[in-house]
């Protein structure tokens, strides 16, 4: 509302002041229900996000338990690779040993292959000299 003219009389400047007053009081009384309206809209927020809040704690522990289980079977899990290995290792030292031990092997069998030759020649030339002997025995005794 503006100025109220100077040339009023004092009852209507009286009246003036009361309409001045009741718009601010209007005004004042707004201003307090949109703060009012406004509060109440905040503690709704602030419960949202209390919840929120809330509800991300309880996510956050989750993902941590997770994090923690997830941890404990890599470790399990590399526990078992190691132990993995080890026998892999172990395994390759012993066909190591096996070829070692296959080798030795070939290596008499081939030496006793070479004395069976010997062996089979010597009895071949026995059996001729035996073969020989028959037959000079046989010339002598006559037919």
């Amino acid at each position: 509302m503006d100025t109220p003219p100077e040339d009023l009389d004092p009852l209507t400047l009286l009246q003036h002041a009361q309409q001045l007053h009741d718009a601010t009081r209007r005004r004042h009384s707004e201003m307090l229900d949109r703060h009012a309206e406004s509060l109440a809209r905040h503690e709704d927020d602030m419960r949202a996000l209390r919840a929120l809040q809330e509800r991300q704690q309880r996510l956050m522990a989750t993902l941590a338990d997770m994090d923690r289980r997830q941890q404990d079977l890599l470790d399990r899990h590399q526990r078992r690779m190691d132990r993995h290995y080890d026998l892999l290792e172990r395994h390759h030292e012993r066909m190591d040993d096996l070829q070692t031990l296959l080798a030795r092997h070939d290596a008499r069998m081939d030496a006793h292959q070479e004395r069976m030759d010997a062996h089979h020649e010597e009895m071949r030339e026995l059996r001729q000299i035996l073969q020989a002997i028959k037959d000079l025995l046989n010339r002598r005794n006559g037919p």
